[in-house]
């Protein structure tokens, strides 16, 4: 795993730590938690390495071993392919 993957990933669990930390006590939702868009690939990936982190140190808290899987994008779906 590269330098640069590797920040990109603490610098995932860091964004879901804040979030989950400043979101939880929040009366009124705030225009970015309300925003209606579909996520970009690399929003995917982002939540991709946050999950992953955040599984393995919860696994490792709980005395089980966890490897971090590397982002795949999923295959395109048969109706979006073009003949």
């Amino acid at each position: 795993m590269s330098p640069s993957s590797r920040w990109r990933r603490w610098l995932a669990f860091a964004g879901v730590l804040a979030t989950v930390a400043a979101g939880s006590g929040a009366a009124v939702p705030t225009p970015a938690l309300t925003a209606s868009r579909d996520p970009t690939p690399r929003d995917e990936a982002l939540l991709h390495d946050a999950e992953e982190l955040l599984i393995q140190r919860c696994m490792r808290q709980g005395g089980f071993a966890y490897w971090v899987v590397e982002y795949a994008p999923p295959p395109r779906s048969p109706t979006s392919w073009t003949t």
